[in-house]
């Protein structure tokens, strides 16, 4: 988490799409917050704001590089749900990577002191 402020951080929930009939992924959302609190506050606050927060979290496609078997093909821009708790394990830097990309830009403002701060 980044520190922004005493005792807070950015956090995010995270969903994959997933098909309930083949257990297939073509998708993810994801959402940030700023919160205060500490760890195990911040994640009983991101389980009640999941409830919701799918409506309007922005959405991604799985990269088109990712590709799964299924019924003798080789589908693009798809992986399997058993592979959804590695996929955050070991590339979590993407997801965390394409939502800094898309977040607004923070503008900085200088004071007199030469110390910059940033504007919210």
């Amino acid at each position: 988490m980044i520190s922004l402020l005493n005792n807070s951080g950015i956090v995010v929930n995270i969903w994959f799409i997933v098909s309930l009939d083949t257990g297939l992924a073509c998708g993810w959302m994801i959402k940030p917050y700023c919160l205060t609190d500490d760890d195990a506050e911040k994640f009983e606050m991101l389980k009640l704001l999941a409830e919701t927060d799918f409506y309007t979290a922005k959405r991604y496609r799985v990269p088109k590089n990712y590709k799964v078997a299924h019924s003798a093909e080789s589908l693009e821009g798809l992986f399997h749900v058993s592979a959804i708790k590695n996929e955050l394990e070991t590339k979590i830097d993407f997801y965390i990577t394409t939502l800094e990309k898309d977040m607004p830009e923070m503008i900085l403002f200088p004071y007199d002191d030469d110390k910059r701060r940033f504007l919210n």
